[in-house]
């Protein structure tokens, strides 16, 4: 059985702009700048179902 060696997770670089950033993620993998094997699963104790209307009325 082999098993694999961890890998550096490449760095992310700065951005100038959100659209900069969002032009970015649109071209790579993400798993290449985030080790997922470390994730968590996050603790939505507080959140509350949705009626399927807005809370904030449009201007």
């Amino acid at each position: 059985m082999t098993t694999k060696s961890p890998r550096k997770a490449k760095a992310i670089p700065v951005f100038c702009s959100e659209s900069e950033e969002r032009a970015f993620w649109k071209t790579q993998d993400a798993s290449e700048y985030f080790d997922f094997s470390r994730a968590i699963q996050p603790s939505l104790v507080n959140l509350k179902p949705s009626n399927g209307r807005h809370s904030k009325p449009a201007p």
